[in-house]
């Protein structure tokens, strides 16, 4: 029998609680078992253990439980409300927003002296009477004397138009030329010697002459003025050891700069540094640019981050006290820029001894950048790539 007022409901919950189940009692009265459990609280009813049968404690548990997830479930409901209408708030904030402007113009700012930069191309590991075939290595590159040539035109007409390009933008009187070796293979890995097309003396000559050809080149084609900064690399050598104190005077690339000195003696606009050394030191705009060949104190034996942990590792020990800005090397046949080095690629591109050692196929490259006067930095960088 289902009563209807409060003062009765309210009775019939009081005389059956503990006796009966919340669901009981709701089938009394006509009221959910969660408002009957509602009104035994209000009434003081609750305090205490009830002392119910097992069959009805289960009830109660089971109603507990459900009673819960429903309360969380509209919790999280709630929460996703309030956060989806603050999300709807700000967007009706941004759409009501003043769309009021005027359309501006960007007006170029002329500055007061015009901007200057001097230009930096190195030129490095040319190997220019090894030979290649794309047959024997698997990858697309093939290089001979007749390709060398080719290549080392290519470069020299390249440096030309990078410098003819910036000079339409920026004042650039200067261009600092890095012979930093390796321009022969020479004949110290026998292993090389069926693939070398030129014995050494010849293959000295032919590289002297691309080279005086090269420059003669930019000066004739160009205004600025060439500083030749030169270090010898590891496969000129004349012995099978290296000797660090007297490297340079053990390098048929020596005799190569002397020769090119020689030629150009009395040009006011060339300035060629013989090596004394293994590195060269130049100051630009106050910036030191230390040149090398990068096989003396530089060292790599595998890893995915290739080059650039051992070679940051090497110029953070090896230079950490001297005031060195940028280090320019070649050597290592890859091409890569970094805030504190320059790696160089290579003329020869990839080869028998690259396929050999399990290095990473790369085109031939050489590098050309601009140091920025105004800025004291370096700007653009870019490679210096070839058609054969």
């Amino acid at each position: 029998m289902k009563t209807k007022s409060k003062a009765e409901i309210n009775k019939v919950i009081k005389a059956n609680f503990g006796k009966k189940s919340y669901v009981e009692i709701g089938k009394m009265t006509g009221l959910n078992p969660e408002a009957v459990r509602s009104r035994a609280r209000r009434m003081g009813l609750t305090q205490g253990k009830q002392k119910l049968s097992v069959e009805k404690q289960v009830e109660v548990d089971i109603l507990e439980t459900k009673s819960s997830r429903k309360l969380k479930e509209t919790s999280q409901k709630y929460s996703y409300i309030i956060k989806r209408n603050e999300e709807l708030e700000k967007l009706v904030d941004v759409l009501n927003a003043p769309r009021e402007y005027q359309q501006g113009k960007i007006v170029t700012v002329k500055s007061g002296e015009q901007s200057e930069a001097t230009a930096v191309a190195l030129l490095s590991d040319w190997h220019i009477e090894e030979m290649v075939k794309s047959s024997t290595i698997l990858y697309n590159n093939n290089y001979n004397l007749e390709i060398a040539k080719q290549r080392a035109e290519e470069c020299f007409v390249g440096i030309v138009k990078l410098l003819k390009k910036e000079q339409l933008h920026q004042k650039i009187d200067s261009l600092v030329l890095a012979l930093l070796g390796d321009f022969i293979t020479g004949n110290i890995h026998q292993e090389e010697a069926p693939n070398l097309q030129l014995g050494v003396a010849q293959a000295v000559c032919f590289a002297e002459e691309l080279l005086i050809k090269g420059i003669q080149y930019i000066l004739d084609n160009t205004n600025v003025n060439i500083t030749c900064p030169c270090v010898v690399g590891n496969h000129s050598r004349i012995t099978q050891k290296v000797y660090v104190s007297t490297e340079k005077d053990n390098s048929v690339e020596t005799i190569i700069y002397y020769h090119i000195k020689k030629y150009f003696e009395g040009n006011k606009r060339f300035e060629l540094i013989m090596p004394d050394g293994q590195e060269r030191l130049v100051e630009i705009y106050g910036l030191n640019f230390l040149f090398c060949h990068g096989h003396a104190g530089f060292r790599y034996s595998g890893g995915v981050g290739g080059l650039y942990v051992p070679l940051r590792r090497a110029i953070m020990t090896r230079y950490n006290k001297q005031q060195i800005d940028t280090i320019c090397m070649g050597h290592w046949h890859t091409y890569i820029q970094d805030s504190l080095f320059i790696v160089n690629g290579s003329m020869i591109g990839y080869s028998n001894f690259a396929n050999f050692i399990k290095v990473a196929p790369e085109d031939p490259t050489q590098t050309f950048f601009l140091v920025d006067k105004r800025f004291r930095r370096r700007t653009v960088t870019v490679p210096i790539c070839f058609k054969a």
